[in-house]
């Protein structure tokens, strides 16, 4: 780890079973096996996701609809504690990670739309494998909304099981996994060092929260207006209350897409440069 030089990243199969209740947590592990070059999806059981409450179309407009969402998943009874649910996620480890050598990692959490293709399908590349110091958790979602609430549980829990450097966690995420992260960002930014909401939605009303942190947003200029614009008044917004670690970058001739961001070099260079402020 030393001088910027990285090993190979190795995969570690691993079962572990979290159930979160009532602020309790009671965990089943099975002894950790190296497995190189090989995924193995994990599985944590959290609260559940309450539906949405309303049809969409009872909300007027596109703007007025997704506000909606996001105020619902971002409140208090987004979750359902009496219900559980599994969800999967994929664990990256450095090859020269070690739960009792003292050493604390860096922790890249990465939220898709989907599921997790994009980040997986660069770690796969072992060129690009070989340059990466980071544990890496992907969470694969079974809804298309990120509820900051259960991330900041499914966080509370890699902190748990694995040697996080506390100061060095960074929360990436595309579509409505940029979204996730804008909003979980907002939630708690005394937990990050640094956030990277790719083509997500804002909202620059809460602006003065994300003074201190280190963000760098971008989103494709042939994206939709709402989506460029909501970006462009955010980092207004942040700026304004005084903000200095804002990056916008917007690629041009890019649609909806994470575009070349996780492609770039510097993107990783500058997330490592971020420490995470006291």
């Amino acid at each position: 780890m030393n001088n910027g030089k990285y090993k190979k990243h190795r995969y570690v199969s691993l079962l572990a079973v979290a159930t979160l209740c009532s602020g309790s947590v009671a965990t089943t592990q099975e002894p950790a096996s190296p497995a190189p070059d090989k995924q193995v999806l994990q599985r944590i059981e959290l609260p559940a996701l309450r539906p949405f409450p309303r049809p969409e179309d009872a909300v007027a407009g596109d703007q007025s609809r997704r506000t909606a969402k996001h105020a619902f998943f971002n409140g208090s009874d987004a979750l359902d504690p009496a219900k559980k649910e599994s969800v999967a996620y994929s664990l990256f480890l450095p090859a020269d990670y070690s739960d009792t050598g003292g050493e604390r990692f860096p922790l890249l959490v990465f939220l898709d739309f989907k599921s997790s293709p994009r980040l997986e399908g660069q770690l796969a590349d072992l060129e690009k494998r070989k340059a990466w110091p980071f544990i890496v958790a992907a969470p694969h979602p079974s809804k298309d909304d990120w509820s900051p609430k259960r991330l900041l549980l499914f966080l509370d829990e890699l902190e748990k099981r694995f040697a996080v450097d506390a100061d060095r966690i960074y929360l990436t995420g595309v579509s409505r996994g940029g979204s996730g992260t804008w909003y979980t960002a907002m939630a708690a930014p005394e937990r990050f060092a640094a956030v990277a909401p790719i083509c997500g939605v804002p909202a620059h009303s809460e602006a003065g929260l994300l003074v201190d942190l280190a963000v760098w947003a971008s989103v494709g200029a042939q994206d939709s207006s709402l989506i460029v614009e909501a970006n462009k008044e955010m980092k207004t917004a942040v700026e304004a209350k005084g903000g200095r670690k804002f990056k916008l970058t917007i690629y041009p001739g890019v649609g909806h897409g994470p575009g070349p961001m996780y492609d770039d070099p510097e993107f990783y260079r500058w997330l490592l440069e971020q420490r995470r402020k006291h």
